[in-house]
């Protein structure tokens, strides 16, 4: 429930906080993937890896948040489940950019889920009535709307007079018609 989940977010505002900083050094694209992985083995044959200690540090940070992503009660946890959850977690192939959106969006859901953890610890321990605190945490604020408002931000907008429209497809692709051959 609440508690369980603003107990988690205690926890994990740490590893957040610590993914955004090493996200400044971590590089990006192929190499930020690969090198946690293949840079060890660059460095024993003589290959200077940038940033590596961050990089594996970033990994292993990631690593560990995955599996803290497994909702509560859900059971078993499948290697797709779990590959899923990798993905939507900060990762070194992202743009630092890209990282920092999503650290800042799992930052404002940690600090949301804190939140409703101290009303119901509140509730619990009797020092709040529940309909109170069930009123506290419907007055929370959406966790997602700094990322709704960035996102309309950068929406483009379309010159004056101009607008989009639907296009009607039927779902066949063109035919392709084979080039007559000339002997």
């Amino acid at each position: 429930g609440y508690l369980a989940e603003g107990q988690k977010a205690v926890t994990s505002s740490a590893d957040l906080q610590r993914l955004n900083e090493l996200s400044d050094v971590v590089g990006s694209g192929k190499l930020g993937q690969w090198a946690p992985t293949v840079g060890p083995w660059l460095q024993s044959v003589g290959v200077d890896i940038r940033g590596l200690p961050e990089a594996q540090a970033f990994q292993a940070i990631a690593n560990k948040m995955a599996p803290t992503m497994r909702p509560t009660g859900s059971g078993a946890t499948s290697d797709r489940d779990m590959s899923i959850y990798m993905q939507s977690i900060p990762q070194p192939s992202q743009t630092p950019q890209g990282r920092k959106l999503v650290i800042q969006q799992f930052q404002a859901f940690n600090e949301y889920n804190r939140q409703r953890g101290a009303i119901a610890s509140a509730v619990m321990s009797g020092k709040m009535q529940p309909a109170e605190g069930e009123q506290r945490i419907q007055q929370l604020p959406d966790p997602f709307q700094n990322f709704k408002s960035m996102m309309e931000s950068q929406t483009p907008k379309l010159p004056d007079g101009w607008s989009i429209q639907r296009v009607k497809w039927d779902g066949n692709l063109p035919r392709h018609r084979p080039r007559r051959r000339h002997l």
